[in-house]
């Protein structure tokens, strides 16, 4: 089972380098790349999840507190081997740490992804819900 975790491990570490190159690639892209209706593009996001604004310190805090938990979850599932878990929230942790990452380095969240609806997101974003939801189903 620990030879499925470390797959798992390592594969987040690869799609955290991924997000990483993506919003690096993006910084620097001088014109939005157009699939359709969605868009390749560089978009600031000052404020929190969903658009949410609350002064950056709140947003650090919370961040924070939000991120400990996790590796608190991390700590509780090793002791008790559930190896999945801990994947999953690895998964969970590690994109979390990129979009804090831009908040620390950057001031803001780099989003890439424009949608047709007008919501912005980045791939961090996309493994945070895919791995929340993941979560949920293995409880």
């Amino acid at each position: 089972m620990r030879i499925n975790f470390l797959i798992y491990f390592l594969g987040t570490i690869i799609l955290l380098l991924i997000d990483r190159l993506t919003k690096f690639f993006v910084l620097n892209l001088a014109q939005p790349i157009e699939f359709g209706n969605w868009q390749i593009i560089l978009h600031r996001n000052y404020g929190a999840v969903f658009g949410l604004n609350f002064p950056p310190v709140i947003i650090f805090i919370l961040t924070t507190v939000v991120l400990f938990f996790i590796i608190g979850l991390i700590y509780k599932n090793i002791k008790i081997k559930h190896w999945y878990k801990v994947s999953i929230l690895f998964f969970i942790l590690l994109a979390g740490l990129s979009n804090f990452w831009d908040r620390i380095f950057f001031t803001s969240v780099i989003d890439i992804i424009t949608a047709p609806n007008g919501l912005t997101f980045n791939l961090a974003d996309i493994y945070l819900i895919t791995g929340a939801l993941l979560y949920i189903k293995s409880r």
